[in-house]
């Protein structure tokens, strides 16, 4: 067990040793793992100290990039009062670079603040000078903390000889997080941010762009600004989680999940803001009118499917589309297993999006599971093709009654199917549980079945012969090919006659009386 106590745990070699790996070109130094080698008698200075402060800093950020870069908690921003104002709330985090930047309370950022928000830029490298203070700003931003550090409260310096002058100097480093604003590269117009959004979106998650952003700041929000007016403000085009940071799924390119997830709450926090903006136009439209992109779960408003006809305008009618009832304990695992497939890229080809399937979730208690079961003939329902001049997605009987003659249409009385009633209820009811909103995951092409594979092999019925000595017999009893018979030695009457030796056969046979005599 490793003592730290005891110092480190590293291979001492000697000059020998090392020049001869020098030579064989198996000797690698790291320039930045320096540290002074302290003993009685050594002349300390200034520098040497800064040197083994340095030391211990670099191996601290190596050992911060190795958990990955993220929040590590809190850091949610917020808007603020007024309409200029944002708060980040008290958390920390991990920069890209192994930094660590926190907020040890809340934090009010005003954005009509230019001039001291451009000064900052400048000093931390983020801008190449000090620009002219500007009356307003507008653009797509990224909300960011970057780690800084100053020095601060002064203490007398002693001279360095004998004739030297007394001086002040700081006496302190402190480490410190700033809190700054840095430009996003968009070409749009400044009149649709909301489709600005859905483009940006587009790019991170499906593109995965990271273009615009340094790699020693801590980015916590993107915010869209006019004139120094909040138009949006979206966390998760670029916060990630550090408690969900892993690698890519199977080194395949998917992704990693922090990246997924992150996905998922930006589709879910713009769809609400796209509800709201809609307001008395109604829940009913396409996804294509706002977004670029879906993730491969998600959450869909209620309005977009036709209960009359079980239609949907929600999805593109490309996408395959289908309702399934699945019992609400088992929704949990089904999103998590549905994460690690693609996304939904609204912006393919016809033919592209052909392949591309989707299961709308009707989740129901399980102690009403078996009663829906048994109104319905199959767990699943297919929707109509919502575009009706869409041709590919016929079916032959569709195509044979738009060959006919148009003729007159008579008033008929309409039937009522009761599966259909079952399903708008059981829709319904789900949907109402989610305040109008019901869940969606995208299916993978390969069908998979749970059902074992193998081939049936006929089990022979086998009788065990009676052995053992004079007065002793066994219980016979008919046992599996290949499983180790079951017996029972005792005593037996002598009234009972011995057990004859039935063949095995591969058919059975019924058995005949035997005639006496």
């Amino acid at each position: 067990m490793f003592d730290a106590s005891k110092g480190s745990r590293r291979e001492v070699i000697d000059q020998d040793e090392r020049e001869r790996l020098l030579a064989s070109n198996t000797l690698f130094v790291d320039t930045r793992r320096r540290r002074p080698k302290y003993f009685d008698g050594r002349f300390l200075t200034a520098r040497d100290l800064t040197r083994d402060q340095t030391y211990f800093l670099t191996r601290q950020a190596d050992l911060g990039r190795s958990m990955g870069a993220g929040v590590v908690t809190g850091l949610m921003v917020e808007e603020g009062e007024t309409a200029t104002s944002l708060h980040i709330q008290p958390g920390l985090g991990v920069t890209p670079s192994g930094e660590i930047v926190s907020v040890p309370s809340r934090l009010t950022l005003d954005l009509a603040d230019i001039p001291s928000a451009q000064r900052l830029n400048a000093a931390l490298g983020l801008s190449l000078r000090p620009l002219d203070p500007a009356r307003s700003r507008s653009g797509l931003f990224v909300l960011a903390l970057r780690p800084v550090e100053f020095t601060a409260n002064p203490i007398a310096s002693y001279p360095t000889s004998i004739t030297g002058p007394r001086s002040v100097e700081d006496g302190e480093i402190i480490e410190a997080t700033a809190a700054t604003l840095i430009p996003f590269p968009d070409e749009g117009d400044a009149s649709e941010w909301n489709r600005r959004r859905s483009r940006v979106a587009h790019q991170v998650f499906v593109e995965r762009a990271t273009r615009g952003l340094p790699a020693g700041v801590l980015p916590l929000a993107m915010v869209a600004v006019d004139r120094n007016i909040i138009q949006w403000l979206d966390p998760f085009l670029v916060r990630r989680e550090l408690a969900v940071w892993q690698g890519e799924v199977l080194g395949l390119g998917l992704g990693t999940k922090a990246l997924r997830y992150a996905q998922v709450q930006q589709y879910e926090a713009q769809l609400q803001d796209v509800l709201r903006d809609r307001g008395t136009r109604g829940q009913r439209f396409a996804a294509a009118d706002h977004f670029l992109a879906l993730p491969p779960v998600g959450r869909l408003p209620l309005a977009s499917i036709d209960l009359t006809d079980f239609s949907q305008i929600y999805f593109p009618p490309e996408i395959e589309v289908e309702l399934s009832v699945i019992p609400d304990d088992e929704v949990p695992v089904l999103l998590e297993e549905s994460l690690i497939l693609p996304p939904i890229d609204l912006t393919l080809s016809e033919n592209e999006q052909d392949s591309t399937s989707v299961l709308i979730l009707v989740p129901v208690d399980r102690t009403r599971l078996d009663e829906l079961k048994a109104r319905l003939t199959t767990i699943r329902r297919p929707f109509k093709v919502a575009a009706p001049g869409l041709v590919a997605k016929r079916s032959p009987l569709e195509l044979l009654q738009g060959l006919r003659l148009p003729r007159l249409a008579l008033p008929t009385a309409p039937v009522s199917n009761p599966q259909d009633a079952a399903w708008r209820e059981a829709v319904q009811l789900a949907a109402g549980a989610a305040t109008g909103l019901l869940w969606y995951v995208r299916r993978r092409n390969l069908s998979t079945s749970a059902e074992g594979a193998g081939t049936a092999v006929p089990l022979s019925l086998v009788v065990q012969p009676p052995v053992g000595p004079t007065g002793l017999g066994v219980a016979t009893a008919p046992i599996l090919s290949g499983i180790s018979p079951i017996t029972d030695i005792r005593p037996i009457s002598p009234v009972v006659q011995p057990s004859r030796t039935a063949a095995p056969s591969k058919a059975r046979r019924k058995s005949t009386p035997r005639r006496k005599g």
